[in-house]
Protein backbone atom coordinates (compact mmCIF):
# COMPACT_ATOMS: atom_id res chain seq x y z
CA UNK A 1 0.00 0.00 0.00
CA UNK A 2 3.37 2.19 0.75
CA UNK A 3 2.92 4.84 -2.04
CA UNK A 4 -0.68 4.93 -3.17
CA UNK A 5 -3.56 7.14 -2.50
CA UNK A 6 -4.85 5.29 0.07
CA UNK A 7 -1.72 5.15 1.96
CA UNK A 8 -2.39 8.43 3.23
CA UNK A 9 -6.11 9.21 3.23
CA UNK A 10 -6.50 12.48 5.49
CA UNK A 11 -4.10 14.41 3.46
CA UNK A 12 -5.91 13.46 0.39
CA UNK A 13 -9.43 13.47 1.56
CA UNK A 14 -8.88 16.76 3.13
CA UNK A 15 -7.38 17.88 0.18
CA UNK A 16 -9.95 17.11 -2.44
CA UNK A 17 -12.89 17.99 0.35
CA UNK A 18 -11.50 21.27 1.15
CA UNK A 19 -10.42 22.20 -2.81
CA UNK A 20 -13.57 20.96 -4.33
CA UNK A 21 -15.60 22.90 -1.68
CA UNK A 22 -13.97 26.48 -2.61
CA UNK A 23 -14.09 25.63 -6.22
CA UNK A 24 -17.79 25.30 -5.89
CA UNK A 25 -18.41 28.14 -3.40
CA UNK A 26 -16.56 30.49 -6.01
CA UNK A 27 -18.37 28.99 -8.34
CA UNK A 28 -21.52 29.67 -6.81
CA UNK A 29 -20.82 33.23 -6.09
CA UNK A 30 -19.59 34.04 -9.38
CA UNK A 31 -22.68 32.46 -10.84
CA UNK A 32 -25.62 34.09 -9.04
CA UNK A 33 -24.23 37.68 -9.25
CA UNK A 34 -23.87 37.18 -13.08
CA UNK A 35 -27.11 35.44 -13.24
CA UNK A 36 -28.78 38.68 -11.01
CA UNK A 37 -26.72 40.83 -13.03
CA UNK A 38 -28.19 40.00 -16.65
CA UNK A 39 -31.96 39.17 -15.41
CA UNK A 40 -31.60 35.45 -14.81
CA UNK A 41 -32.27 35.83 -11.52
CA UNK A 42 -35.08 38.06 -10.39
CA UNK A 43 -35.42 40.19 -7.10
CA UNK A 44 -36.30 37.38 -4.57
CA UNK A 45 -35.93 36.48 -0.68
CA UNK A 46 -33.33 33.72 -1.17
CA UNK A 47 -30.23 34.12 -3.23
CA UNK A 48 -28.45 36.67 -4.49
CA UNK A 49 -26.80 40.15 -2.98
CA UNK A 50 -30.06 40.04 -1.07
CA UNK A 51 -29.55 44.17 1.47
CA UNK A 52 -32.66 46.52 1.67
CA UNK A 53 -30.84 48.67 -0.75
CA UNK A 54 -30.88 45.75 -3.29
CA UNK A 55 -34.06 44.52 -2.26
CA UNK A 56 -36.06 48.10 -2.99
CA UNK A 57 -36.66 47.60 -6.62
CA UNK A 58 -35.48 45.53 -9.66
CA UNK A 59 -33.50 48.10 -11.31
CA UNK A 60 -31.97 48.32 -7.84
CA UNK A 61 -31.60 44.53 -8.05
CA UNK A 62 -29.66 44.51 -11.49
CA UNK A 63 -27.81 47.06 -10.66
CA UNK A 64 -26.24 45.84 -7.33
CA UNK A 65 -25.47 42.82 -8.87
CA UNK A 66 -23.84 44.35 -12.27
CA UNK A 67 -21.51 46.79 -9.70
CA UNK A 68 -20.36 43.68 -7.52
CA UNK A 69 -19.99 41.33 -10.45
CA UNK A 70 -16.33 42.03 -11.31
CA UNK A 71 -15.30 41.13 -7.32
CA UNK A 72 -17.36 38.24 -7.74
CA UNK A 73 -15.70 37.24 -11.18
CA UNK A 74 -12.56 37.52 -9.51
CA UNK A 75 -13.44 35.67 -6.34
CA UNK A 76 -14.71 32.81 -8.49
CA UNK A 77 -11.35 32.67 -10.57
CA UNK A 78 -9.04 32.87 -7.26
CA UNK A 79 -11.19 30.15 -5.79
CA UNK A 80 -10.52 27.67 -8.83
CA UNK A 81 -7.00 28.27 -8.58
CA UNK A 82 -6.89 28.49 -4.94
CA UNK A 83 -9.26 25.27 -4.92
CA UNK A 84 -6.71 23.17 -7.68
CA UNK A 85 -3.71 24.12 -5.70
CA UNK A 86 -5.22 22.33 -2.75
CA UNK A 87 -6.22 19.72 -4.77
CA UNK A 88 -2.65 18.97 -5.87
CA UNK A 89 -1.03 19.48 -2.23
CA UNK A 90 -3.58 16.98 -0.95
CA UNK A 91 -2.11 15.13 -3.30
CA UNK A 92 1.37 15.41 -3.24
CA UNK A 93 1.76 15.56 0.68
CA UNK A 94 2.70 12.05 2.56
CA UNK A 95 2.06 13.16 6.09
CA UNK A 96 -0.91 12.22 8.09
CA UNK A 97 -1.21 16.47 9.14
CA UNK A 98 -1.28 17.67 6.18
CA UNK A 99 1.18 20.55 5.05
CA UNK A 100 1.64 24.27 6.03
CA UNK A 101 0.82 25.05 2.41
CA UNK A 102 -2.53 23.68 2.39
CA UNK A 103 -3.48 25.09 5.44
CA UNK A 104 -2.40 28.91 4.37
CA UNK A 105 -4.11 28.32 0.68
CA UNK A 106 -7.38 27.33 2.68
CA UNK A 107 -7.96 30.00 4.91
CA UNK A 108 -6.68 32.50 2.15
CA UNK A 109 -9.32 31.22 -0.28
CA UNK A 110 -12.14 30.39 2.27
CA UNK A 111 -10.85 33.57 4.20
CA UNK A 112 -10.70 35.54 1.01
CA UNK A 113 -14.49 34.71 -0.26
CA UNK A 114 -15.69 35.73 3.11
CA UNK A 115 -13.77 39.24 2.73
CA UNK A 116 -14.39 39.79 -1.04
CA UNK A 117 -18.24 38.65 -0.50
CA UNK A 118 -18.83 41.83 1.85
CA UNK A 119 -17.47 43.92 0.19
CA UNK A 120 -19.44 42.74 -2.86
CA UNK A 121 -22.21 43.29 -0.87
CA UNK A 122 -21.45 46.80 0.26
CA UNK A 123 -20.50 47.84 -3.89
CA UNK A 124 -23.88 46.25 -4.69
CA UNK A 125 -25.76 48.47 -1.54
CA UNK A 126 -24.05 52.09 -2.86
CA UNK A 127 -24.90 51.36 -6.82
CA UNK A 128 -28.33 49.85 -5.78
CA UNK A 129 -29.28 52.93 -3.64
CA UNK A 130 -27.86 55.36 -6.46
CA UNK A 131 -30.49 54.18 -8.52
CA UNK A 132 -33.57 54.96 -6.10
CA UNK A 133 -35.30 58.22 -7.17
Amino acid sequence: MRGSLLAYPEPVLIGLIGGIGLILLGGVVWGVTAFGADGRLPRNGWAGIRTGATGASDAAWRAGHQAALPISRTTGVAALLIGLAMIVDGLIVRNTEGSVLFWVLFAAGYGGVLITSVIAAVRASCAARATSP
